[in-house]
C-alpha cells in the first residue's frame, strides 16, 4: 500500500493523509502538491517521525513519542531498547538504562521482605543444592554412572540381591550404560559398591546441609546470610 502524507504535519509527528493507493502514484508531488511524502507499507504508523536528510517518514520510536507527549509511562514502566518494559517496583530497579533486581539489603531496608523470609528462601536453595548433589552422577573407576532416581538405584540393589542369592558371580561382568550413554564393562562386585557409595554421599550431604542450616539460623545481617553457600 502507498500512503501519501503532508510533510509539514509529519514534522510534528502527525499523519495527515493526502491519499492512499494500491499502486504508486507517478509524479505524486505534482498530483498532490510539493509537501506530499510517500510511505510504503501494509499500514501507516499512527505516530511518525520525519527525516529531513532523506525527506522520508518512519514510525516514531518510543522515546520520540515520550518526548512529544504522545506517550505517558506508568510509574513502573521504562523504555529500554525502544521497548516499553513494565517491571515490579518492589523487587526491581533501573540502573544505567538496564533493569536489575534489587539487592537483598535493599529489599530489607525498604520493608519488602524480612531477614527471616530471606533465610527461608536461602534454606530452600540449600535444600535444592543438596538434593541435586545427591542425585548427581556417581563416579566409579573414573566413569560417571547415573543414580538420579530410585529406578536407577534399584538396579544396583538387585545386583546385590543376585550376589547374595548366588544368582550372580562377583567376577562376571556386564556392559553398563554410563551417564554419557556409552557402555563400559564392570564386574558385579564393582557395581555392588554403588549403593554404599551413594549412601555415604547422601549422609555427607545431609551433614553438610545441617551445618549450613545452623550457620543460616545464626545470621543477624544480610551479608552473613549471603555468605552461606553450598560449595
Amino acid at each position: 500500500m502507498f500512503f501519501y502524507v503532508d510533510k509539514e504535519e509529519a514534522k510534528y509527528g502527525n499523519s495527515l493523509i493526502l491519499a492512499t493507493n494500491n499502486e504508486k502514484i507517478v509524479d505524486y508531488k505534482n498530483v498532490l502538491g510539493g509537501n506530499a511524502i510517500e510511505f510504503v507499507g501494509e499500514n501507516l504508523p499512527f505516530y511518525i517521525t520525519y527525516d529531513e536528510k532523506t525527506n522520508s517518514i518512519r514510525e516514531a520510536t518510543e522515546l520520540e513519542k515520550l518526548s512529544r507527549g504522545q506517550l505517558v509511562l506508568e510509574e513502573n514502566q521504562v523504555i529500554i531498547n525502544n521497548q516499553i518494559i513494565t517491571y515490579d517496583l518492589n523487587f526491581q530497579k533501573v540502573v544505567d538504562g538496564k533493569l536489575v533486581n534489587k539487592t537483598n539489603k535493599e529489599l530489607i531496608e525498604n520493608g519488602i521482605i524480612s531477614l527471616e523470609e530471606l533465610k527461608e528462601k536461602k534454606r530452600e536453595e540449600l535444600k535444592n543444592s543438596r538434593d541435586e548433589f545427591i542425585k548427581s552422577d556417581l563416579k566409579i573407576d573414573g566413569y560417571l554412572i547415573q543414580v538420579r532416581n530410585s529406578e536407577d538405584r534399584d538396579k544396583f540393589n538387585r545386583i546385590i540381591l543376585g550376589l547374595l542369592l548366588g544368582k550372580l558371580k562377583k567376577d562376571n561382568t556386564e556392559q553398563w550404560r554410563l551417564a554419557d550413554n556409552t557402555y563400559r564393562a564392570f564386574t558385579y562386585e564393582k557395581l555392588a559398591e554403588v549403593p554404599e557409595i551413594y549412601s555415604d554421599r547422601e549422609r555427607e550431604a545431609f551433614k553438610k546441609f545441617h551445618e549450613l542450616d545452623d550457620k543460616l539460623n545464626a545470621c543477624k545481617l544480610v551479608e552473613e546470610l549471603e555468605s552461606v553457600k553450598w560449595e
